[in-house]
């Protein structure tokens, strides 16, 4: 159907409530709502007026799709009668099956009948009936028929000429899927997608997936038996086709019955393998694999004549087939731990679970665990301590350089404050302002508060340092104001101990140079390394012959 939400008709669609049964007061009510639709012009980006449609219905409206099917029963009843008329010819697959007449797909709708002139015709003059009623129309650039591939070129041109539509050969598609395409898409298919689902999961970093700590099959168990409770696509695909096997056996649908007739016309063996209500071991060792008689005769037969037969899903309690038994069945098993079951209690935060989960099982971003895959962590590096005394007059009084080992950069600036207003102490320097480029520091040392576990005593014993001061006042300066510290503390990494500078002669060059140009208050800035632009070899020969260097 062409624009099918857009042409429907309101009193079509009214006058099809009205023959179902619905009630007047009910069909006010839609109509109302169906009719209330307003529309405005957008010109050169100004609203200009509004008027009132005349059909259609509202897109995204959710009662929508509810008229519309309403709606497209028309077609669907009216082709369903012109199956009693004797001079119109309908479509057996088999002589003991159904005969299809048509399948409907929401806008779209597949009508099956042989290629007789006056059947064709009897369909054209339904599709034009229903179009003149229901105000659709058939989109005739998108319709197109299809034949056996023996069919005569008579009949193809015959079915041209009554339909007007252009033949197209198999497969079939609808929404770009191929219709004959079995349940189960293929293996790589399936992987792909596990695949994408690990990465959306794992999460992605500048367009690159982050590390995956743990396999997908791994976390595709229940949270009780060590997963995370997901599912893998195999064994849901399995389980879907499982249901799709159990409708067939046991329901009477248009499908059912069209299999049953094509695939099964004769009854399965076993079903005739029993006697007054015993299975018949001889007739079954003649008829089963040899591996299934003992699980058929753990099936009890409770026979009466009285009632009819109908078959029972065991695993279930009540005897209905479910999806989640059928997975139970398919999927593979470990065994329950009650630990894994408490990880995941129902008041622990996902994320506080999902962190224990990795814990227990050593997925940690742990340096150890880091270093077998990958180069080392930037969580805990090479580090030292760089601390400069001055006078008031910013002159050179004292310098140490420690180097602290391994550890965080907040444990650096925190010891390097506490050696150098330790020194300041024991020399006599009781009057003392410290300038650090950790505006970490300033804030837990001015606010006293949320300080990092892993530092917590080294902070607490700065404070008390603080305390012994006559005055205290720190600061927050940035890097380019404090280079010769930062300088010492890089120095510090290729030091064993501890080494303290009286002068400044002792320092090296470009320390002091640092100082020096500290001391005079020229401005440091901040050097980034970029790439290198190159330069075309016309355009550097021109540049240097313009300056006479050619």
């Amino acid at each position: 159907m062409a624009k099918a939400y857009d042409r429907v008709s309101w009193s079509s669609t009214c006058l099809m409530l009205r023959r179902m049964g619905f009630g007047e007061r009910i069909i006010d009510m839609i109509r109302r709502t169906m009719s209330n639709n307003w529309y405005s012009v957008i010109v050169n980006g100004s609203k200009w007026g509004f008027f009132h449609s005349t059909r259609g219905l509202k897109q995204g409206d959710p009662l929508a799709p509810a008229l519309f099917i309403i709606g497209a029963e028309l077609l669907s009843r009216m082709l369903n009668i012109i199956n009693h008329d004797q001079l119109f010819n309908g479509f057996y697959m088999e002589r003991r099956g159904p005969q299809l007449n048509h399948l409907s797909f929401a806008d779209n709708i597949i009508i099956f009948t042989y290629g007789k002139r006056s059947s064709l015709q009897k369909i054209m003059w339904i599709l034009n009936n229903y179009e003149s009623t229901s105000g659709q129309q058939i989109n005739r650039h998108k319709s197109h028929f299809m034949t056996s591939p023996c069919a005569f070129s008579s009949a193809v041109r015959r079915i041209q000429s009554v339909t007007g539509f252009t033949k197209k050969s198999s497969p079939l598609t609808y929404l770009g899927c191929p219709l004959y395409i079995p349940v189960s898409p293929p293996m790589t298919v399936m992987k792909q997608v596990e695949k994408l689902a690990a990465n959306f999961f794992w999460g992605m970093e500048n367009n690159k997936r982050k590390y995956h700590w743990a396999s997908w099959h791994k976390l595709c168990f229940p949270v009780n038996e060590g997963g995370l409770g997901f599912r893998k696509i195999e064994d849901i695909c399995k389980s879907m086709e499982y249901k799709q096997w159990w409708y067939f056996r046991t329901t009477q649908s248009l499908c059912s019955s069209f299999l049953k007739a094509k695939y099964c016309q004769r009854s399965n063996p076993i079903s005739k393998k029993w006697d007054t209500g015993q299975w018949n071991i001889q007739k079954l060792n003649a008829s089963a694999p040899a591996n299934m008689i003992h699980l058929i005769m753990q099936n009890p037969i409770f026979f009466n004549s009285n009632i009819q037969d109908t078959a029972i899903w065991t695993p279930f309690t009540d005897g209905r087939f479910t999806c989640a038994t059928s997975w139970e069945l398919i999927r593979i098993k470990k065994q329950p731990n009650f630990s894994n079951k408490m990880t995941w209690h129902k008041k622990i935060p996902f994320k506080r679970s999902f962190c224990l989960w990795r814990a227990l099982r050593n997925k940690l971003p742990t340096d150890d665990r880091v270093l077998s895959f990958s180069s080392p962590t930037v969580t805990r590096c090479r580090i030292g301590a760089g601390v400069i005394i001055r006078d008031h007059n910013s002159g050179f009084i004292h310098a140490m350089a420690a180097p602290l080992g391994e550890g965080t950069n907040n444990f650096a600036e925190t010891e390097a404050a506490f050696l150098g207003i330790q020194w300041c102490l024991n020399n006599g320097f009781t009057k003392i302002h410290l300038e650090s480029d950790s505006a970490l520091l300033i804030q837990w040392l001015t606010k006293g508060r949320n300080f990092p576990w892993s530092i917590k005593m080294k902070l607490q014993q700065l404070l008390d340092l603080y305390n012994l001061c006559e005055s205290f006042i720190c600061s927050h300066t940035y890097r380019e104001a404090n280079c010769p510290i930062d300088s010492l503390s890089k120095l510090s990494h290729d030091l064993t101990t501890m080494t303290e500078y009286n002068n400044v002669s002792a320092l090296t060059t470009h320390i002091k140079g640092q100082i020096q140009q500290d001391f005079l208050v020229t401005p440091t800035f901040r050097h980034k390394r970029t790439r290198k632009i190159m330069v075309p070899s016309h355009h550097a020969s021109s540049f240097t012959s313009s300056h006479g260097y050619g």
